[in-house]
């Protein structure tokens, strides 16, 4: 059982439909956000907080953005598998750095959400 996801990876079509569908789903966030913004933090509360329960606090239209963007990108690594594009070696390098400054930036957009909404709660 351990190291069960390493031996049997995603099939190319499954990978494929789960990118696709990452894809269509982030960009209905996307329209969501920038059009209904009120209306999607009504009807979307869970996609609109970091955490859960008392420990939670609500994000901003930053912080959502950037969770559908991430999540984005995962879509598009997953459809990358089928589409087999072709990315020259020395720059597969810049490609992984991108990525991970990008993961690494989580903690930055909750702190901004969090002190915004400290601020807004002593107002």
């Amino acid at each position: 059982m351990n190291g069960l996801i390493a031996k049997t990876p995603l099939p190319v079509p499954l990978s494929a439909l789960l990118g696709a569908g990452v894809l269509v789903y982030g960009g209905w966030v996307l329209y969501s956000v920038f059009t209904q913004w009120e209306r999607f933090r009504r009807r979307h509360p869970s996609l609109s907080r970091w955490g859960r329960g008392s420990f939670g606090f609500p994000a901003s239209r930053v912080g959502v953005l950037y969770g559908t963007l991430t999540c984005m990108l995962l879509g598009l690594m997953l459809i990358s598998r089928v589409v087999e594009w072709s990315i020259p070696a020395e720059w597969r390098r810049y490609l992984a750095i991108g990525i991970l400054c990008w993961i690494a930036l989580i903690p930055f957009v909750a702190l901004r959400d969090y002190f915004l909404h400290r601020a807004s709660r002593r107002k």
